[in-house]
């Protein structure tokens, strides 16, 4: 019984962390679509001479992007929207 009881603990436990991840990816590219497209589109994420050469460079131009339109966007949201870039077009591990 105590087992079991672990067993779906454990599994809970995960299903929040994974609804999460989730919701960054969401909010991210809700965020980007906002205010992003506004001076590029996609094309900037997909041209083969990519400026950005690592995950961490890439939220580094994303803070720099949201320093220049002056968005009032918390380090999260940053993350959010680094992350979602990310996933649908740098794939940095």
């Amino acid at each position: 019984m105590n087992r079991l009881m672990i067993a779906v603990a454990s599994i809970c436990i995960g299903l929040p962390s994974a609804n999460a991840d989730n919701s960054v990816i969401t909010d991210g590219k809700a965020l980007n679509d906002e205010n992003c497209v506004r001076c590029h589109g996609s094309e900037l994420y997909t041209r083969p001479d990519k400026r950005v050469a690592s995950r961490k460079k890439l939220s580094t131009q994303v803070r720099f992007c949201k320093d220049q339109l002056q968005l009032p966007w918390f380090d999260e949201e940053v993350e959010s929207v680094a992350e979602y870039l990310n996933k649908e077009h740098y794939h940095f591990k």
